[in-house]
């Protein structure tokens, strides 16, 4: 009976966090509380928010779902990320086996030694791990390190990667190309599925629905970027893009909202165009960027040719349940890619195509009423394919199969 199934969700991030992972685990575990399954919680606890953490803890006991904590100093460089994540990776493998819960998840973050404790520790008590990828390692991490380094974290990093697959029972990872590679590597291949995750909007939902198929009445055609704006996001491609739309297309605007450590660069890289047509805004929470979201026509992505198989970003989710179609800078063939120009939710270009990419928005841009019919489809589809529902429904066929 479902309702006698233990259920173990688990990660680093979960509120009080503002991580969007430990929201959506969050979501996940009311759910399936609801459901009637029973539902355990593992993550942190930063000391600094111990009071929210109690609150929150107590908000959910309230549901039937119990949340353990163990107490982690945020870490400060590499050392001190490195000697929390063991912390919380010893604590949840140790939670797994005294616990001993029928399903365990655990995520990608922190990388490798996480998800393979938590696989070992599922062997040791009966337990069935099933491992939430959301991004690939080591292949996504090693650029990050010196290159001194680089050669020994891939070859460790790859063995790992590959005794972890062969010993949890499922994966769910977030695209086709993610779960080919993955069931390459010794992942399940009947138990490794792709099922992308919940969007902001889903998570934080707006006390009013807007209407996202209005056509604009105002002659713009309002782009937005809105994340990360970092070393695996192709800036060096966005800028001469953006310049090339500016140039041809006189009713376009840019607004990038988001930080990182390629942001500078880029206000660089677009100083010399009309600052009223190209604006950047600092990071902010997302009940104060939906309003944002809403006004615009288009949400750009962006993600370099070596990522665009390890990694899905999730902006493109959030972009869709906002009724936004996408702009997408991505590799050609990537299935990502495919996604978008198949299910027609926008437009996928990679380097090579920015002058084809820049032709199809001016024709955009002089036909609202085409805009507006991509903000349909664009919400079409991800009320099918992505919507809360449709998600735990995913989730919950998945979990009947381990």
């Amino acid at each position: 009976m479902p309702g006698k199934r233990r259920l173990l969700f688990s990660h680093i991030y979960f509120p009080p966090s503002p991580k969007p992972y430990g929201k959506m685990l969050e979501f996940m575990a009311m759910a399936f509380a609801e459901k009637g399954y029973e539902v355990s919680v593992f993550t942190s606890l930063d000391p600094a928010q111990r009071q929210a953490a109690e609150e929150a803890d107590r908000r959910l006991g309230t549901l039937g779902i119990s949340v353990a904590r163990v107490a982690i100093e945020p870490g400060q460089g590499l050392a001190g990320k490195l000697r929390s994540a063991i912390r919380y990776t010893v604590a949840l493998a140790h939670h797994i086996v005294r616990a001993r819960p029928d399903v365990a998840t655990v995520g990608s973050f922190p990388p490798l030694m996480t998800a393979f404790c938590a696989a070992l520790a599922g062997r040791v008590a009966g337990t069935r791990i099933l491992y939430h990828v959301q991004d690939i390692h080591p292949d996504i991490t090693a650029p990050k390190l010196s290159p001194a380094v680089r050669p020994f974290y891939r070859i460790g990093g790859g063995m790992l990667a590959k005794l972890t697959l062969q010993l949890v029972h499922g994966v769910v990872t977030l695209s086709e190309d993610m779960r080919q590679i993955l069931v390459g590597r010794g992942a399940p291949e009947s138990r490794t599925v792709a099922i992308n995750n919940l969007s902001l909007s889903s998570l934080e939902p707006t006390s009013v629905a807007p209407d996202k198929a209005a056509a604009r009445s105002d002659g713009r055609l309002q782009v937005i970027y809105a994340g990360n704006m970092g070393a695996f996001q192709a800036l060096d491609v966005v800028a001469p893009f953006v310049i090339a739309a500016v140039s041809a297309i006189p009713n376009i605007e840019f607004l990038f909202v988001g930080d990182g450590v390629r942001r500078q660069w880029l206000m660089g890289a677009l100083s010399g165009l009309d600052s009223g047509r190209v604006r950047f805004l600092d990071t902010m929470p997302f009940a104060e960027l939906q309003p944002l979201l809403e006004r615009a026509d288009f949400g750009l992505v962006s993600l370099d040719d070596a990522s665009a198989r390890f990694a899905y970003p999730s902006k493109i989710v959030t972009y869709l349940g906002m009724g936004l179609p996408l702009l997408c800078l991505i590799a050609r063939g990537s299935s990502i890619a495919r996604e978008i120009e198949e299910n027609g939710l926008g437009i996928a270009f990679d380097a090579n195509g920015i002058h084809d990419a820049v032709r199809r928005l001016e024709a955009l841009s002089q036909s609202p009423a085409d805009v507006a019919a991509l903000k349909r489809r664009a919400g079409d589809y991800f009320a099918s394919s992505f919507s809360a529902e449709a998600y735990v429904r995913r989730w919950e066929e998945f979990l009947g199969e381990l």
